[in-house]
């Protein structure tokens, strides 16, 4: 991803994929994310299924810088949701 503006970041958060299979992580460029965002700050937010959309998809969320490489460091906590080990 290409800087525009200093650091490239990326935002990375769980899915919210409940279906069979392993954890998974999405990942969003930093404009991207910022859209989204704002799309969902306009849902209703009293409603309870907004309420569960920002706890466990908005909430978790982390913005990460990307190396030279095009590579980010992702935090533990996240490693140990999608069972990621140095194997």
């Amino acid at each position: 991803l290409p800087a525009t503006e200093g650091e490239a970041k990326v935002v990375v958060t769980p899915s919210l994929s409940d279906g069979p299979g392993p954890a998974t992580l999405d990942v969003y460029p930093l404009s991207e994310w910022k859209l989204l965002e704002e799309k969902i700050r306009r849902l209703p937010s009293f409603q309870d299924r907004t309420k569960a959309l920002k706890r466990r998809y908005i909430h978790p969320a982390q913005d990460l810088v990307v190396d030279s490489q095009g590579r980010i460091l992702l935090p533990q906590d996240f490693r140990a949701a999608i069972s990621l080990s140095k194997e």
